[in-house]
């Protein structure tokens, strides 16, 4: 696995989605991220409404990742020493260790490294999920996001041509 070729991905905010192939032209590779977690409030609408919101990179829901199946997701989960909780994040596209829920638990000031290996393509929901009643918490507070597994060949339609796109967004349901 450390001989594969590494890419940094870019994350960007919701609706958008990063820079990305949509067929690989290249065998797998290691996909790095970086998910900084950013503990703050968040005006609502025009009216001022405040919550408190837990966040990826400080956007909810949190950046979608992008990769091909086949591809190994190294991901950075940084805790800021400004924040006042522990975090961690459950990739239901990962398998094992919770996700990586179990691995990845950070105080504030504190970072983990996890890499997994995308098996099967899909979009897949990410969040916080730190134990018992913290986690619906952590989650409706914004601590949630998407994983999205493209197969190696890209989309197909129903009839199994490729299907290509200009232009991808992903919207996230909040509980706000």
């Amino acid at each position: 696995v450390n001989s594969l070729p590494r890419v940094q991905q870019q994350m960007v905010a919701p609706p958008f989605m990063p820079e990305h192939e949509q067929v690989a032209s290249t065998g797998p590779k290691i996909v790095e991220v970086l998910l900084t977690i950013e503990e703050e409030k968040m005006v609502l609408d025009d009216e001022g409404t405040e919550v408190w919101a837990l966040t990826y990179n400080g956007s909810v829901p949190g950046p979608m990742i992008v990769v091909h199946e086949g591809d190994y997701v190294e991901v950075t989960l940084r805790n800021l020493a400004t924040n006042a909780m522990e975090h961690n994040v459950d990739f239901h596209a990962a398998t094992g260790a919770l996700g990586g829920g179990a691995l990845t638990k950070v105080q504030p000031g504190e970072q983990a490294v996890l890499r997994w290996k995308a098996i099967k393509p899909g979009v897949f929901v990410y969040h916080c999920a730190p134990g018992d009643v913290m986690i619906p918490y952590h989650v409706v507070h914004g601590m949630n996001g998407a994983v999205m597994v493209l197969p190696r060949d890209g989309l197909k339609d129903p009839a199994g041509n490729p299907f290509t796109y200009d232009r991808a967004y992903f919207i996230g349901e909040q509980d706000y």
